[in-house]
């Protein structure tokens, strides 16, 4: 949601999330799942979110969302605006 909501405002200086499923149909396809068709999927606005610093923090053994769903929202974005994938791996 976070995503979604910063590509529709001005005054949005970064985006944060935590364990955030930021691209859907990446997700659907890892976990073998019906697309989710009708949803807004925050990589297909990845042109709008190109300029805001981002932070997206995942957990090294989130098996719901984990990081792979992350790397795959980053793809999208040129090298020099590639948003930050942080991986906590301890507590």
């Amino acid at each position: 949601m976070a995503a979604l909501i910063a590509t529709r405002r001005l005054d949005v200086v970064r985006l944060i999330t935590i364990a955030g499923n930021i691209d859907h149909r990446a997700w659907d396809k890892r976990n073998h799942l019906s697309p989710l068709s009708g949803s807004l999927n925050p990589a297909d606005e990845w042109l709008y979110l190109q300029h805001i610093p981002q932070t997206h923090f995942v957990g090294g053994k989130d098996e719901v969302i984990g990081e792979s769903v992350a790397r795959s929202y980053a793809s999208h974005f040129s090298a020099d605006l590639q948003p930050s994938i942080l991986v906590v791996t301890t507590i």
